[in-house]
Protein backbone atom coordinates (compact mmCIF):
# COMPACT_ATOMS: atom_id res chain seq x y z
CA UNK A 1 0.00 0.00 0.00
CA UNK A 2 2.31 2.36 0.79
CA UNK A 3 4.47 2.02 -3.01
CA UNK A 4 1.00 2.28 -4.07
CA UNK A 5 0.24 5.74 -2.32
CA UNK A 6 3.84 7.04 -3.46
CA UNK A 7 3.39 5.83 -6.73
CA UNK A 8 0.17 8.34 -6.87
CA UNK A 9 1.66 11.14 -4.88
CA UNK A 10 4.53 11.27 -7.51
CA UNK A 11 1.79 12.48 -9.85
CA UNK A 12 0.70 15.30 -8.64
CA UNK A 13 -0.53 17.22 -11.61
CA UNK A 14 -2.81 14.62 -12.24
CA UNK A 15 -4.66 14.43 -9.22
CA UNK A 16 -8.14 16.21 -9.49
CA UNK A 17 -9.01 15.72 -4.91
CA UNK A 18 -8.60 13.55 -2.78
CA UNK A 19 -11.26 12.55 -0.07
CA UNK A 20 -11.14 10.80 3.17
CA UNK A 21 -12.88 7.82 3.81
CA UNK A 22 -12.62 6.65 7.86
CA UNK A 23 -9.82 4.06 6.93
CA UNK A 24 -9.20 5.06 3.79
CA UNK A 25 -8.41 7.94 1.36
CA UNK A 26 -9.48 7.51 -1.83
CA UNK A 27 -7.09 9.50 -4.87
CA UNK A 28 -9.24 11.13 -7.79
CA UNK A 29 -7.12 12.09 -11.10
CA UNK A 30 -8.78 11.85 -14.49
CA UNK A 31 -12.27 10.57 -13.66
CA UNK A 32 -10.38 7.35 -11.36
CA UNK A 33 -10.72 6.46 -8.07
CA UNK A 34 -7.99 4.34 -6.28
CA UNK A 35 -8.41 3.55 -2.64
CA UNK A 36 -5.37 3.23 -0.52
CA UNK A 37 -5.16 2.28 3.31
CA UNK A 38 -3.52 5.25 4.98
CA UNK A 39 -5.70 8.80 6.67
CA UNK A 40 -6.21 12.21 5.67
CA UNK A 41 -3.50 13.17 8.25
CA UNK A 42 -0.57 11.20 6.63
CA UNK A 43 -1.76 12.05 3.18
CA UNK A 44 -1.86 15.88 3.91
CA UNK A 45 1.82 15.74 5.17
CA UNK A 46 2.99 14.25 2.22
CA UNK A 47 2.08 17.02 -0.16
CA UNK A 48 3.64 19.97 -1.04
CA UNK A 49 1.57 22.65 1.18
CA UNK A 50 2.18 25.17 -1.52
CA UNK A 51 0.11 23.27 -3.90
CA UNK A 52 -2.67 21.58 -1.62
CA UNK A 53 -5.23 22.75 0.53
CA UNK A 54 -7.33 20.78 3.33
CA UNK A 55 -10.66 22.67 2.57
CA UNK A 56 -12.30 20.11 4.91
CA UNK A 57 -12.45 17.51 7.19
CA UNK A 58 -12.59 14.85 3.83
CA UNK A 59 -11.43 16.64 1.16
CA UNK A 60 -8.18 18.23 0.15
CA UNK A 61 -8.07 19.87 -3.15
CA UNK A 62 -4.87 20.99 -5.93
CA UNK A 63 -4.90 24.38 -5.42
CA UNK A 64 -4.31 24.92 -8.70
CA UNK A 65 -7.72 23.33 -10.25
CA UNK A 66 -9.76 25.66 -7.75
CA UNK A 67 -12.40 27.96 -9.97
CA UNK A 68 -14.28 29.09 -7.49
CA UNK A 69 -17.02 29.62 -4.43
CA UNK A 70 -20.63 28.34 -4.51
CA UNK A 71 -22.36 28.47 -0.96
CA UNK A 72 -20.62 26.42 1.19
CA UNK A 73 -19.16 23.92 -2.31
CA UNK A 74 -16.40 24.67 -3.93
CA UNK A 75 -15.64 24.11 -7.71
CA UNK A 76 -12.72 22.48 -9.41
CA UNK A 77 -11.99 22.11 -12.65
CA UNK A 78 -13.17 18.81 -14.41
CA UNK A 79 -14.49 17.68 -11.04
CA UNK A 80 -18.02 17.46 -11.06
CA UNK A 81 -18.51 16.16 -7.17
CA UNK A 82 -20.01 18.24 -4.43
CA UNK A 83 -16.40 19.41 -2.63
CA UNK A 84 -17.55 20.95 0.86
CA UNK A 85 -15.65 23.89 2.54
CA UNK A 86 -15.17 22.89 6.34
CA UNK A 87 -15.60 26.05 8.91
CA UNK A 88 -12.18 25.64 10.50
CA UNK A 89 -10.51 25.32 6.91
CA UNK A 90 -12.51 28.65 5.25
CA UNK A 91 -10.48 31.61 6.49
CA UNK A 92 -7.32 29.88 5.10
CA UNK A 93 -8.67 29.34 1.63
CA UNK A 94 -9.94 32.53 1.27
CA UNK A 95 -6.62 33.71 1.77
CA UNK A 96 -5.18 31.30 -0.86
CA UNK A 97 -7.99 32.70 -3.02
CA UNK A 98 -7.61 36.32 -2.43
CA UNK A 99 -3.89 35.60 -3.32
CA UNK A 100 -4.25 33.92 -6.13
CA UNK A 101 -6.24 36.95 -7.72
CA UNK A 102 -4.16 39.28 -6.40
CA UNK A 103 -1.11 37.13 -8.28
Amino acid sequence: MKALLLILLTQLTALDYIEGMKNYVAIHRGGQKTLVYTNMKDIEAKLPHKQFIRVHKSFIIPITKITGIEGNQLLIKGVTAEILIGGSYKADLMEIIKNKMIN
